[in-house]
């Protein structure tokens, strides 16, 4: 099965008075969620972009979405560390799926419990 990708940013960071306009976002938290089909575990991996001065339009702060951001940073990045961000993406989502089904397999002979202090 493919695995699939999405995209969010956590967090960004602007300068008050960019070169670009007020408020030009400068640094972005940018993360790959993979996802595949029969599960409901999430891999990820994890980028800070650093955005380059805005050449032609400016988006005015208030206005910028997520969706802006996210081409941003993918631009920033490059087909080639993207598709690098995306395999580190899988290669955490198939261990958190074998960490699930051996801690599965292993519930079957092991016990564990809590005690309030």
């Amino acid at each position: 099965m493919a695995d699939k990708y999405s995209y969010a940013i956590a967090k960004t960071k602007h300068y008050v008075n960019g070169n670009s306009g007020a408020n030009q976002i400068y640094k972005a938290e940018f993360y790959v969620l993979a996802t595949r089909d029969g599960s409901d575990i999430i891999g990820t991996s994890y980028e800070k972009v650093y955005l380059p001065d805005t050449e032609g339009s400016f988006i005015a702060f208030n206005d910028v979405k997520m969706e802006n951001i996210v081409d941003w940073c993918k631009a920033a990045l490059g087909a080639d560390k993207l598709k690098e961000l995306e395999a580190y993406a899988s290669a955490n989502l198939q261990g958190l799926i074998e960490q699930k089904k051996n801690e599965s397999e292993w519930s079957s002979i092991k016990g564990e419990k809590f005690w309030n202090q």
